[in-house]
């Protein structure tokens, strides 16, 4: 996407919220209903195994229902940094402590990719192993309804915009 898009929709914006995808979430809590489902059946018939699937979707189903809660996930961009929520627990990367951002492939799908400034206090403790395995010191943990490099391309712009205003 084109750099001139981003600077149109930050133009004069001081902050703006990106709400985790409703209609992932929503697909995650009908297929892990309908596998959930299909466990207990075979619990049903009478075999032990149906357990190992009932136990790990109906998880799966919790998680996502509570994803869909309002408040519950989202990404906050503003002029300090961004925060982002899963599960209603909250984390906060100020733009100072951010060296850049793109995107890899893990597990079939693309994500957003975080590096820090080296000597950052948002480093995790996996920093390096995670650098080893996928190129970036963290990730985000949804892409909030967009493909992984407009949200990159998104977050680059805005980082950018943030930091020349604060200047």
């Amino acid at each position: 996407m084109d750099y001139s898009v981003f600077q149109v929709l930050l133009h004069g914006r001081q902050a703006f919220t990106l709400p985790a995808s409703r209609r992932k979430w929503s697909l995650v809590l009908l297929g892990s209903a309908a596998l959930g489902a299909a466990g207990v059946l075979v619990i049903r018939s009478g075999d032990a195994l149906g357990w190992l699937p009932a136990a790990f979707f109906g998880a799966c189903f919790l998680v996502s229902l509570i994803q869909l809660l309002p408040g519950a996930a989202y990404l906050r961009v503003g002029p300090e940094g961004i925060e982002f929520r899963t599960l209603y627990r909250t984390r906060r990367l100020p733009w100072a402590d951010i060296e850049g951002f793109g995107c890899y492939r893990q597990g079939g799908r693309e994500l957003v990719g975080v590096n820090f400034r080296p000597g950052s206090s948002c480093l995790p403790r996996q920093a390096g192993v995670n650098l080893a395995i996928c190129g970036f010191h963290d990730a985000l943990p949804d892409t909030y309804g967009r493909a992984a490099p407009e949200l990159a391309a998104l977050l680059v712009a805005s980082r950018g915009h943030f930091l020349k205003a604060g200047s």
